[in-house]
């Protein structure tokens, strides 16, 4: 019978101030080898996920403490010792337990692929019965638009024609006007004597027209008053409103710096404080549910749809978007992720361990995650929030969802963080006061981190807690 990983526990303790990460792997024989290093630990993890077939990093992470893989203290692993210890005679229902578990994990395999190959079948259905209804569409508006040519050409033509008519006519008529006119003065001047023709004068003069000159009386007149609106004086914001204001930006900061310093540091110090989470503004979740769609946005906002940008790189985005918030918020976003995943990354490579792919272990942020972590450090309003996703609705889920992935990362990010190469995210941070709040705490921190003997460590920690409970 072969010899297989039943059981892997990874369990840390303390030897004077410094802590001991360690690995316990236990077969399925009843042999046990204590006293692992945390490698040796993670290449058994790398022999059990072969040969459960275990590809997904989800799937991976659901079998942690709750069947092989463990992670806990090493006070209790000792009570929970012999629970690990799988029984010789039970490596035959051990064995058939793990053939089932591997089946199935190549049956969710299957039916995964199944649902995503049938999701890509819709999706370019989908895609074709949109591209096919914007043809015929073009071809309808293109048809209606040669036919009003047609029709506006038509209709010229016979204006033209009728004008043409008219001005003939017209040109006509007053050349017979004119002879009718010159005939018949010819006729009277004969007929007439001197003195008939002043009579005539007279008449024309007593018959002329005079218009109406009529002045208003001065009663009629109306005089205009100036019409003056009086500035209406701001309230005063209340002094709770202001406050609030004051530390905006500041909860989401301090709240990481506290909960990587309560890891980083409870090994320096004999002090059992418990430090506040990180947490999420709740209005920038709430209003991510009432979006009602780009139809609505406005134009200055919302420039077409965002699946035409897919494709685009931030440096495109920024090009195209003439809107100030979305600028601001994909430069601070695009800043954060090229020093995270660039600069930060590369200076704590994972030596001598890579990818099944071949590349490097380092620490890295999803897009996904520094945009929930921008969302989280900024009050934005619900119409700077449709700025900077472009109208397009936002799930609560999703967000919260990868806030949380992203401060375990950057929980770990700040454990193995130094002075030469530091964690930063105060980009994501708008306000002056936020940022600076940020770097004082961020300061504090690196310092205690880089204390040399006990007593100096415990003395930038009682400062660092000091400054929290004063602000």
């Amino acid at each position: 019978m072969k010899r297989q990983v039943a059981n892997i526990v990874f369990y840390k303790y303390y030897e004077g101030t410094e802590i001991v990460q360690k690995a316990c792997i236990f077969y399925n024989d009843g042999t046990v080898e204590q006293g692992k290093t945390v490698a040796e630990g993670l290449k058994a993890c790398e022999e059990v996920t072969a040969r459960l077939n275990i590809t997904s990093t989800d799937l991976f992470k659901s079998m942690i403490n709750s069947k092989i893989v463990y992670a806990m203290s090493g006070a209790e692993l000792k009570e929970r010792f012999s629970s690990f210890i799988v029984n010789p005679t039970e490596k035959e229902e051990t064995e058939s337990k793990e053939a089932k578990e591997e089946t199935d994990a190549e049956k969710l395999e299957e039916l995964k692929k199944a649902a995503e190959e049938e999701a890509a079948k819709v999706q370019a259905e989908k895609l074709a019965a949109i591209k096919a209804a914007a043809e015929a569409k073009a071809k309808a508006e293109e048809e209606a638009a040669k036919k009003e040519a047609e029709e506006a050409e038509k209709q010229a033509k016979a204006d033209a024609e009728s004008d043409e008519a008219k001005e003939v006519a017209a040109k006509v008529a007053a050349i017979m006007a004119a002879k009718e006119a010159a005939t018949a003065a010819t006729e009277e001047a004969k007929a007439e004597d001197e003195t008939a023709e002043e009579e005539n004068k007279e008449e024309i003069e007593d018959d002329e027209v005079i218009e109406d000159g009529i002045e208003p009386t001065e009663d009629e007149e109306i005089e205009d008053k100036e019409l003056l609106e009086k500035e209406e004086t701001p309230k005063k914001e209340g002094f709770l409103k202001r406050l609030g204001k004051k530390i905006k930006g500041k909860v989401a900061a301090l709240g990481l710096v506290l909960t990587a310093t309560a890891i980083a540091l409870t090994g320096c110090t004999a002090r059992n404080i418990k430090t506040k989470e990180g947490k999420m503004e709740r209005s920038n979740l709430s209003a991510s549910d009432e979006f009602i769609g780009p139809k609505n946005m406005p134009s200055t906002l919302y420039t077409g749809n965002n699946d035409d940008y897919k494709d685009y790189s931030i440096e495109e985005l920024l090009a195209v978007t003439n809107d100030k918030t979305q600028k601001d918020a994909m430069s601070s976003a695009r800043d954060a992720i090229k020093l995270y995943n660039g600069e930060f990354a590369n200076a704590y490579i994972e030596e001598g361990k890579v990818t099944s792919e071949g590349k490097s272990i380092k620490p890295a942020l999803t897009f996904d995650e520094i945009i929930a972590l921008q969302q989280a450090y900024n009050d934005y309003s619900k119409e700077e929030i449709r700025a900077i996703f472009n109208g397009k609705e936002v799930n609560r889920d999703d967000m919260s969802r990868a806030y949380k992935d992203a401060s375990l990362q950057l929980m770990g990010a700040y454990t193995i963080e130094n002075a030469e190469h530091p964690v930063d995210m105060s980009m994501l941070i708008e306000s002056k006061e936020g940022k600076e709040f940020y770097k004082k705490y961020h300061d504090m921190f690196l310092a205690a981190k880089s204390a040399t003997t006990y007593e100096e460590k415990s003395a930038k920690v009682s400062e660092f807690y000091k400054a929290v409970r004063e602000d």
